[in-house]
């Protein structure tokens, strides 16, 4: 799966058939999909210089959405989804839409919910009945009209802008092409159903639940938070680096949990089907998976590896102690973890997605004390896919530092 190219497998015509895109999210965000060489390229390259920004809005959305002195329950799936879609509209348009416009992120959390449980719709019905269907429950056109309100006048005097250095626009519909690729690339930070979330929803609402019962994993990241951000100065990027033992057990709860059974989704796009090494061969339209449950339980790969050990990936072998320079990090691909996928179509975005899921978790555990009554909460089985309960609630406080 690795090596096959996209003419033999195709990420892209998987998930424009599991997401139903052409409906739901207008097929111009993946036919001509220049926001994900966006995120490849100027967001990879200019990112380090933003963590300061993310931070300043972590600390300042979770003190809106949880500031107390006292023990009281929080919707813990709730609060990070938030969290994290203010931290990349932080990013993607600024400080104006996430602060002074609430109904912008309500939007944006509404698209998510809302292309997943219409997709699930669509793919029930038969081809003809579709575009009938599409037109009553698809949040495409009413979503994309919303987001041209709140946007409208910064994508076109954006478009001015580059008109005036030289760069011609060719589609008259400019403004709401870019609104729809905006909403794709909130889609795919706060959905689970693509990679992004992966790491910045369910990991951190599964790593929360995690502190809320073992307790004795705070204290060694707590300590190595406070040594590394007195070394830099501040919420670097060469400081977000070196939190190792943040990164590992964040890393561990991806391993552990994770999305569910299977991931790196492909569909069969050659006519004469896919052959593999021994003479299988699979015909054209079949899905495949990696099985990545499988392969981060395998015992072969991990000692003890139905147990959760949250600094596994930090140390030294044979050792027991903390590495300050360690290769299996978050964002690194192998055979063994595949969290983030493998090979050419590998999770672009997850150098972001992994910095901003350690400010986040940093900044709570620095903040607040977790807790939870009873044993940890057991995340749930839907079919393939893992979630955490949402049913769940952690009780959280203000932790004096």
């Amino acid at each position: 799966m690795r090596r096959a190219s996209d003419t033999e497998l195709s990420i892209t015509e998987a998930l424009v058939k599991n997401m139903q895109m052409d409906y739901t999210m207008g097929s111009s965000v993946y036919r001509h999909p220049y926001q994900l060489d966006v995120i490849r390229t100027s967001l990879r390259s200019g990112f380090p210089g933003r963590c300061i920004d993310i931070h300043d809005e972590v600390s300042t959305a979770l003190e809106d959405l949880i500031s107390v002195k006292h023990w009281v329950p929080i919707d813990t799936t709730g609060i990070i989804k938030e969290v994290v879609c203010r931290c990349m509209n932080r990013v993607y348009v600024g400080i104006p839409y996430v602060r002074r416009d609430k109904d912008y992120i309500e939007l944006n959390i509404q698209y998510t919910v809302n292309v997943v449980t219409s997709a699930m719709a669509l793919l029930a019905l038969p081809g003809f009945l579709k575009p009938t269907a599409a037109f009553f429950i698809s949040p495409l056109k009413s979503s994309t009209a919303r987001a041209v309100q709140h946007l409208g006048k910064l994508i076109q005097e954006r478009i001015e802008m580059d008109e005036e250095n030289g760069t011609k626009w060719s589609e008259g519909r400019a403004v709401e092409d870019m609104s729809q690729r905006l909403l794709f690339l909130n889609f795919a930070s706060i959905t689970p159903r693509l990679m992004w979330a992966i790491h910045l929803l369910l990991t951190l609402t599964q790593a929360l639940c995690r502190i809320a019962v073992h307790k004795d994993y705070v204290k060694p990241m707590k300590d190595e938070i406070k040594v590394v951000l007195g070394e830099e100065g501040g919420w670097t990027y060469a400081a977000v680096s070196k939190l190792v033992k943040v990164d590992s057990f964040l890393r561990e709860c991806m391993r552990i949990e994770g999305l569910g059974q299977f991931l790196m989704n492909r569909m069969v796009v050659n006519p004469a089907g896919f052959k593999f090494h021994d003479g299988t061969t699979l015909p054209y339209g079949t899905f495949l998976s990696c099985g990545a449950y499988s392969i981060h339980h395998d015992r072969e790969l991990y000692d003890k590896s139905d147990e959760f050990d949250g600094f596994r990936f930090c140390k030294d072998n044979g050792s027991g102690t903390t590495s300050s320079k360690f290769k299996q990090r978050i964002v690194n691909s192998s055979f063994d973890f595949v969290a983030f996928g493998r090979g050419t179509h590998a999770c672009p975005g997850r150098f972001y997605a992994a910095t901003q899921m350690k400010i986040i978790f940093s900044q709570i555990i620095m903040s607040y004390d977790v807790s939870y009554t009873g044993d940890l909460p057991k995340s749930k089985w839907y079919g393939e896919n893992c979630i955490a309960d949402p049913n769940h609630e952690l009780f959280q406080h203000e932790n004096v530092i």
